[in-house]
Protein backbone atom coordinates (compact mmCIF):
# COMPACT_ATOMS: atom_id res chain seq x y z
CA UNK A 1 0.00 0.00 0.00
CA UNK A 2 2.86 2.31 0.13
CA UNK A 3 2.86 2.93 4.07
CA UNK A 4 3.32 0.66 7.15
CA UNK A 5 0.67 0.11 9.50
CA UNK A 6 1.63 0.11 13.27
CA UNK A 7 0.44 -0.02 16.84
CA UNK A 8 2.25 3.37 18.82
CA UNK A 9 1.20 3.41 22.39
CA UNK A 10 3.34 6.23 23.40
CA UNK A 11 0.86 9.02 24.15
CA UNK A 12 -2.28 8.94 26.41
CA UNK A 13 -5.48 9.63 24.30
CA UNK A 14 -6.92 12.96 24.72
CA UNK A 15 -10.47 11.68 24.57
CA UNK A 16 -9.94 9.65 28.15
CA UNK A 17 -8.66 6.15 28.53
CA UNK A 18 -11.97 4.02 27.36
CA UNK A 19 -10.65 5.21 24.18
CA UNK A 20 -7.00 4.47 24.64
CA UNK A 21 -7.04 1.49 22.30
CA UNK A 22 -7.99 3.08 19.37
CA UNK A 23 -5.85 5.92 20.12
CA UNK A 24 -2.96 3.57 19.89
CA UNK A 25 -3.92 2.39 16.34
CA UNK A 26 -4.70 5.97 15.17
CA UNK A 27 -2.47 5.52 12.33
CA UNK A 28 -4.18 2.87 10.90
CA UNK A 29 -6.78 5.62 10.35
CA UNK A 30 -4.33 8.18 9.03
CA UNK A 31 -0.93 7.18 7.99
CA UNK A 32 0.13 10.93 7.87
CA UNK A 33 -1.99 11.85 11.76
CA UNK A 34 1.15 13.76 12.59
CA UNK A 35 0.70 16.05 9.72
CA UNK A 36 -1.81 17.96 11.18
CA UNK A 37 -5.04 15.17 10.86
CA UNK A 38 -8.20 16.25 13.45
CA UNK A 39 -10.52 13.90 14.17
CA UNK A 40 -13.10 14.08 17.41
CA UNK A 41 -14.15 11.15 19.62
CA UNK A 42 -16.48 9.27 17.62
CA UNK A 43 -14.34 10.05 14.88
CA UNK A 44 -11.53 7.74 16.50
CA UNK A 45 -13.62 4.42 16.77
CA UNK A 46 -15.24 5.11 13.78
CA UNK A 47 -13.16 5.95 10.91
CA UNK A 48 -12.77 3.56 8.09
CA UNK A 49 -8.68 2.36 8.54
CA UNK A 50 -6.53 3.94 5.87
CA UNK A 51 -5.94 0.59 4.18
CA UNK A 52 -9.83 -0.52 3.91
CA UNK A 53 -10.77 3.01 2.80
CA UNK A 54 -7.97 2.25 -0.48
CA UNK A 55 -9.11 -1.27 -1.04
CA UNK A 56 -12.51 -0.12 -1.07
CA UNK A 57 -12.25 2.91 -3.39
CA UNK A 58 -10.18 0.56 -5.69
CA UNK A 59 -13.37 -1.67 -5.71
CA UNK A 60 -16.48 0.74 -5.99
CA UNK A 61 -16.74 1.63 -9.89
CA UNK A 62 -18.18 5.30 -11.11
CA UNK A 63 -15.86 8.12 -11.14
CA UNK A 64 -18.00 10.53 -9.06
CA UNK A 65 -18.90 9.16 -5.51
CA UNK A 66 -21.86 10.43 -3.27
CA UNK A 67 -20.65 10.09 0.49
CA UNK A 68 -23.24 10.42 2.19
CA UNK A 69 -21.80 10.25 6.27
CA UNK A 70 -18.57 11.70 5.79
CA UNK A 71 -17.51 11.86 9.25
CA UNK A 72 -13.83 12.77 9.38
CA UNK A 73 -13.12 11.68 5.60
CA UNK A 74 -11.53 8.86 6.08
CA UNK A 75 -13.50 7.36 3.13
CA UNK A 76 -13.52 10.24 1.38
CA UNK A 77 -9.91 10.44 0.75
CA UNK A 78 -9.77 6.87 0.38
CA UNK A 79 -11.83 7.61 -3.06
CA UNK A 80 -10.21 10.88 -3.58
CA UNK A 81 -6.70 9.17 -3.50
CA UNK A 82 -8.01 7.15 -6.33
CA UNK A 83 -8.96 10.01 -8.42
CA UNK A 84 -12.63 9.59 -7.89
CA UNK A 85 -14.50 13.07 -7.65
CA UNK A 86 -16.26 12.91 -4.36
CA UNK A 87 -19.32 14.75 -2.74
CA UNK A 88 -19.03 14.49 0.84
CA UNK A 89 -21.87 15.07 3.26
CA UNK A 90 -21.50 15.60 7.00
CA UNK A 91 -24.16 16.91 9.25
CA UNK A 92 -21.78 18.12 11.57
CA UNK A 93 -20.09 21.45 10.95
CA UNK A 94 -17.11 20.92 13.37
CA UNK A 95 -16.29 16.89 11.33
CA UNK A 96 -17.55 19.24 7.87
CA UNK A 97 -14.22 21.47 8.94
CA UNK A 98 -12.28 18.28 9.83
CA UNK A 99 -12.97 16.45 6.27
CA UNK A 100 -11.72 19.79 4.81
CA UNK A 101 -8.85 19.89 7.03
CA UNK A 102 -7.36 15.75 6.85
CA UNK A 103 -8.49 16.59 2.47
CA UNK A 104 -5.74 18.77 2.74
CA UNK A 105 -3.42 16.81 4.36
CA UNK A 106 -3.74 14.23 2.04
CA UNK A 107 -3.53 16.76 -0.90
CA UNK A 108 -7.06 15.99 -2.48
CA UNK A 109 -9.45 18.52 -1.03
CA UNK A 110 -9.50 19.33 -4.68
CA UNK A 111 -10.74 16.63 -5.24
CA UNK A 112 -13.81 16.20 -2.18
CA UNK A 113 -16.76 18.80 -2.18
CA UNK A 114 -17.57 18.96 0.95
CA UNK A 115 -21.12 20.07 2.35
CA UNK A 116 -22.36 20.09 5.56
CA UNK A 117 -25.88 19.02 5.56
CA UNK A 118 -28.79 16.68 6.31
CA UNK A 119 -27.98 14.09 3.58
CA UNK A 120 -31.86 13.63 3.24
CA UNK A 121 -31.85 17.84 2.57
CA UNK A 122 -29.32 17.43 -0.15
CA UNK A 123 -29.60 13.76 -2.02
CA UNK A 124 -32.18 14.72 -4.35
CA UNK A 125 -30.21 17.48 -5.68
CA UNK A 126 -26.83 16.06 -6.41
CA UNK A 127 -25.17 14.21 -9.00
CA UNK A 128 -22.90 10.91 -8.78
CA UNK A 129 -22.78 7.49 -10.56
CA UNK A 130 -21.88 6.13 -6.95
CA UNK A 131 -23.45 6.26 -3.44
CA UNK A 132 -20.91 5.22 -0.18
CA UNK A 133 -23.25 4.62 3.03
CA UNK A 134 -21.44 4.34 6.59
CA UNK A 135 -24.34 5.14 8.66
CA UNK A 136 -23.85 5.45 12.29
CA UNK A 137 -23.95 2.37 14.38
CA UNK A 138 -24.38 3.61 17.68
CA UNK A 139 -21.15 3.55 19.26
CA UNK A 140 -18.78 0.52 19.65
CA UNK A 141 -21.13 -1.59 21.53
CA UNK A 142 -22.88 -2.45 18.04
CA UNK A 143 -21.41 -6.12 17.97
CA UNK A 144 -23.09 -6.89 22.10
CA UNK A 145 -26.41 -7.24 19.47
CA UNK A 146 -27.26 -10.62 18.47
CA UNK A 147 -28.39 -9.17 15.54
CA UNK A 148 -27.61 -5.73 13.82
CA UNK A 149 -30.80 -4.79 12.56
CA UNK A 150 -31.09 -1.68 9.14
CA UNK A 151 -33.34 0.09 11.48
CA UNK A 152 -30.26 0.43 14.37
CA UNK A 153 -28.07 2.47 11.66
CA UNK A 154 -28.71 5.86 12.33
CA UNK A 155 -30.57 6.79 9.87
CA UNK A 156 -31.57 3.30 8.42
CA UNK A 157 -29.92 2.71 4.40
CA UNK A 158 -33.57 2.14 4.00
CA UNK A 159 -34.38 5.09 4.21
CA UNK A 160 -31.30 7.33 2.46
CA UNK A 161 -31.65 4.75 -0.62
CA UNK A 162 -36.13 5.54 -0.80
CA UNK A 163 -34.56 9.39 -1.03
CA UNK A 164 -32.47 8.84 -4.26
CA UNK A 165 -33.92 10.65 -7.20
CA UNK A 166 -35.75 8.13 -9.24
CA UNK A 167 -33.31 9.19 -12.14
CA UNK A 168 -30.01 7.72 -10.01
CA UNK A 169 -28.46 4.80 -11.97
CA UNK A 170 -24.77 3.32 -10.29
CA UNK A 171 -23.80 1.66 -7.23
CA UNK A 172 -24.43 1.68 -3.66
CA UNK A 173 -22.00 0.82 -0.97
CA UNK A 174 -22.61 -0.28 2.51
CA UNK A 175 -20.13 -0.19 5.35
CA UNK A 176 -21.93 -2.96 8.07
CA UNK A 177 -21.20 -4.98 10.86
CA UNK A 178 -20.67 -8.02 10.74
CA UNK A 179 -23.51 -9.29 12.96
CA UNK A 180 -25.71 -7.95 10.05
CA UNK A 181 -27.87 -10.29 8.60
CA UNK A 182 -28.28 -11.57 5.42
CA UNK A 183 -32.33 -11.15 5.59
CA UNK A 184 -31.35 -7.18 6.39
CA UNK A 185 -29.91 -6.87 3.41
CA UNK A 186 -32.19 -8.33 1.15
CA UNK A 187 -34.59 -5.19 2.15
CA UNK A 188 -31.96 -3.51 -0.19
CA UNK A 189 -30.75 -5.44 -2.64
CA UNK A 190 -31.43 -8.73 -3.95
CA UNK A 191 -27.61 -9.49 -5.38
CA UNK A 192 -24.36 -7.94 -3.50
CA UNK A 193 -20.68 -8.63 -3.58
CA UNK A 194 -18.55 -8.60 0.03
CA UNK A 195 -15.55 -6.84 0.89
CA UNK A 196 -14.10 -8.38 4.55
CA UNK A 197 -11.62 -6.09 6.82
CA UNK A 198 -9.95 -8.12 9.27
CA UNK A 199 -8.38 -8.22 12.05
CA UNK A 200 -5.30 -9.11 12.33
CA UNK A 201 -5.62 -12.61 13.56
CA UNK A 202 -7.81 -12.76 10.63
CA UNK A 203 -11.18 -12.30 11.99
CA UNK A 204 -13.98 -10.20 10.39
CA UNK A 205 -14.06 -6.46 11.49
CA UNK A 206 -16.71 -5.12 9.47
CA UNK A 207 -18.38 -5.80 5.82
CA UNK A 208 -18.91 -3.67 3.01
CA UNK A 209 -21.46 -4.42 0.39
CA UNK A 210 -21.90 -3.37 -3.32
CA UNK A 211 -24.27 -4.05 -5.43
CA UNK A 212 -26.04 -1.80 -8.69
CA UNK A 213 -28.89 0.33 -8.30
CA UNK A 214 -31.48 0.33 -11.30
CA UNK A 215 -35.04 0.44 -11.19
CA UNK A 216 -35.80 0.20 -14.50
Amino acid sequence: MGFTMHRDASSSCPFGPDLQRYWDLRYELFSRFDEGIELDREGLYSATAEADALDMADRVPGKRVLDAFGGVGGNAIGFARRGKSVICVEKDPARAHMIRTNAKVYEVDALIEVINADIFDVIGSVSADALYLAPPWGGPDYYKKDKFLMTDFAPSPVEVIEALPSAFRGTITLTAPVNLPNTEMALVATEWSTLVSRRADGRPKYFTHTWDHDLE
